[in-house]
Parts: structure tokens; C-alpha cells; sequence
């Protein structure tokens, strides 16, 4: 399971890869954070699986609260290829 997710920030866009790592990161951070199921937090879990992928392959340093309250966008491809916004 690889997600290709492209995120803007306030300053930037960044394109990354998301894991099977980032996948159980979310697992693991959820639970802990006491967030939603990623069905009923779509948005959340894929700012979050990108910031990971970003913040694991040392494209960002930004912890993840300030992730989050910096990110405006996130999308990734359809089945078809097409780039659809979260």
C-alpha cells in the first residue's frame, strides 16, 4: 500500500509517497490522540500520512501540530490518475 499525496502549505507544495510505516504511524498516533477511524476523518488521516511520509524521509522538520495548522491542501490520485482534493 503506497499513496502518492500532494500537500500545500502556507509556503510551499510538496509531493511524497505514503507507506505501509506512515499507515500503522496512524494507527498508532490515533489511538493515542484519541482521534476518529480514518473512514470518518478522511482529511485528517491524509494530512497525517503525508506529513509522516514527509517528516520520515526528512522533507520536513515541522512537528505535526504545526503541520497541520499550515496545510491547506491535501489531494491524491484517483484510480485513474486524477488529482482529487481532500
Amino acid at each position: 500500500m503506497a499513496d502518492k499525496i500532494t500537500v500545500t502549505l502556507e509556503d510551499k507544495e510538496l509531493e511524497v509517497v505514503a507507506d505501509n510505516r506512515d499507515y500503522v504511524a496512524w494507527d498508532i498516533t490515533r489511538a493515542k490522540r484519541g482521534w476518529p477511524q480514518m473512514a470518518d476523518a478522511p482529511i485528517l488521516a491524509m494530512t497525517f500520512l503525508a506529513w509522516n511520509a514527509l517528516y520520515r524521509t526528512g522533507k520536513t522538520e515541522t512537528k505535526l501540530d504545526d503541520f497541520l495548522a499550515k496545510c491547506s491542501e491535501v489531494m491524491t490520485p484517483d484510480e485513474h490518475g486524477e488529482v482529487i482534493p481532500f
